[in-house]
Order: C-alpha cells, then sequence, then structure tokens
C-alpha cells in the first residue's frame, strides 16, 4: 500500500488508516514537517514500511528509508526558466554582491540577517507575507508586513521594483524581484537548518544562472555534490557546512567569516571573479533541467 502525507495535513496526519493494512506500506513524506511522531508511529506497526523523505539526513534502523529531494523541483521552476529566457530585463548595473531573499520570518533567518544586513554590498526582502495565523502567511497590499529594519532592504510593497511577482505566496516562489538582477550572488536562507532539506529556494539561484551559497542542513552542499551539481570551490569554503555536526551559531559564524572580503569587495571586482566559474554555472543549469525533465516524466 502506498500512503501519501501532503499539505495541509503534513504536521498533523492521520496515519490509522495504516493499522488496518496487511503487508509492505510505502509512507511518502517529502515536504518539510515535524517527523518525530510519524516515526514513531510507523515504527510501531508490524509491517515492512519504506519510507519515503525529503530529510536528506534522515537515518532509521527500523524503517527502510529512501530519500526523495525533488519534492519542490516543480512547475515552479519550470516558469522561473520561461520568464528568465523570454523576458528581456533592463536591470542596469551590478549594485550587490550577495541578496537574501527572506520570506516567512524564522529564527535562523534572522540570526544571519543580523550579522550582514549593515553591509552596503548585501541586499535582502523583507517578508513578502502578512501573518494571517498562527502558520499561514500571504502578502496582502492592505495588511502591514512584518520587516525586517535593516538599512539596505528593499520592500516588496513596492510592485514597481518586482518583476511581474503576483500578490500571493505562488508568484513569490515562481520568480525573483529586480534587485536580483543586480546581485552578483544568491545567499539562500532554506526554510530549515533542522533537517537537510531542499526547497525552491535553492533551486532558484540554479534556475537563474546566479552562484549561491545556502543557509540551510548541515551537510547541505555536499548532497548537492551527491546530486550531481557542481560546488564553486574556487569562490567559497566549504567547511562551514561538512563533516562534523557543528552547533549553527558556530556554522553561521563560519559561514559569515568565510564571505567577508566578499562583502568588501567591489561588485564589478567579484563579478569578473565569478566569470571564472561560467562553466559550473551552466553545468548546474542544464543537470537541473534533466532532473526536471525526468522527474516530470515519473508524474505522467
Amino acid at each position: 500500500m502506498k500512503f501519501y502525507i501532503n499539505p495541509p495535513t503534513v504536521n498533523n496526519p492521520d496515519l490509522t488508516p495504516l493499522l488496518n493494512v496487511e503487508g509492505p506500506i510505502e509512507v511518502y513524506d517529502v515536504w518539510e514537517v515535524f517527523r518525530e511522531d510519524i516515526i514513531k508511529f510507523l515504527e510501531d506497526l508490524p509491517n515492512e514500511v519504506t519510507y519515503h523523505t525529503a530529510d536528506g539526513n534522515l537515518k532509521n534502523d527500523k524503517l527502510k528509508i529512501v530519500y526523495d529531494p525533488y519534492s519542490f523541483l516543480t512547475e515552479i521552476s519550470q516558469r522561473s526558466r520561461d520568464i528568465y529566457f523570454n523576458r528581456p530585463v533592463l536591470h542596469g548595473p551590478i549594485k550587490y554582491n550577495f541578496i537574501s531573499l527572506c520570506s516567512a520570518p524564522r529564527e535562523h533567518k534572522y540570526e544571519l540577517l543580523d550579522k550582514l544586513y549593515t553591509n552596503k554590498y548585501f541586499i535582502y526582502s523583507n517578508n513578502p507575507y502578512s501573518k494571517v495565523n498562527e502558520i499561514e502567511y500571504k502578502w496582502h497590499p492592505d495588511t502591514p508586513l512584518e520587516e525586517y529594519k535593516g538599512k539596505n532592504g528593499f520592500s516588496n510593497l513596492d510592485i514597481i521594483k518586482l518583476t511581474e511577482i503576483e500578490s500571493d505566496h505562488r508568484g513569490f516562489q515562481e520568480l525573483v524581484p529586480l534587485e536580483y538582477y543586480q546581485s552578483n550572488c544568491d545567499l539562500v536562507l532554506e526554510s530549515t537548518i533542522e533537517s537537510l532539506f531542499i526547497t525552491e529556494k535553492t533551486w532558484k539561484p540554479i534556475v537563474f544562472q546566479k552562484p549561491f551559497l545556502v543557509w540551510g542542513g548541515q551537510g547541505i552542499h555536499a548532497k548537492l555534490k551527491d546530486l550531481g551539481f557542481e560546488l564553486y570551490d574556487e569562490l567559497f569554503d566549504y567547511s562551514f557546512d561538512g563533516g562534523v555536526f557543528d552547533p549553527n551559531w558556530r556554522r553561521l559564524n563560519r559561514l559569515s567569516d568565510s564571505i567577508e572580503s566578499y562583502m568588501q569587495m567591489e561588485p564589478d571586482i567579484f563579478a569578473k571573479k565569478i566569470k571564472t566559474v561560467k562553466d559550473k554555472i551552466v553545468f548546474n543549469y542544464n543537470h537541473y533541467c534533466e532532473l526536471f525533465d525526468v522527474e516530470q516524466s515519473k508524474r505522467i
């Protein structure tokens, strides 16, 4: 039997139907969820259970774990690809070395912004969603946004500065603001740093052919390499994200230290350094397209 845990039930799924199943069970849980209770329930089942998960670090002796990293390898990025290559963008000169697109407010994102926001060559978005209840955020022009108060942030309320972004969650996921085109590198703020979970936030710079560094789950860069992508070793020291499971505060300090010299560099000089990895940027884009097409064919 195949059992799918899909939104909006991912954090409170009803697993009781599995109690009446005889034989092997495959559970598909490929989103960002709280898995502790799910795993405990599955471990207690007498059945042989195969657990498909988006957490690349998950290990379990009682369950057969299958890593599925492509739950966010979706039409969101397909649409971004179409817009990027079919619509001319008059973006002007490169103004920034790094951009971070911060959506729903989370502590680990603010911790990074706190460290870097005063640098004149770093730009970041405000939260594009207003909090409508305890768990959901939605952009609405009539509702005040909870904004990050750094001096260098751009406002997502100023639609003129955004590239055809609709005023809803999907629009912000699919596209990028004008400032994205004016930046050298995407400093990705992933959804979580507690599990190895890859979303459209990491796929986006690959699609838009921009070098990137990810503040995400431990080992995310090594996992991307395992999935066939090239790392930008010529630009970045990935040791902050490697081997030993350091506490997150130490990882963040090491990440910040590793890009300090670029933060102070004139953007046109950094742009020239990035040209040395152009072949890798193009390779990663093409590899993404191949994976996307394969995944799409599986779903048809």
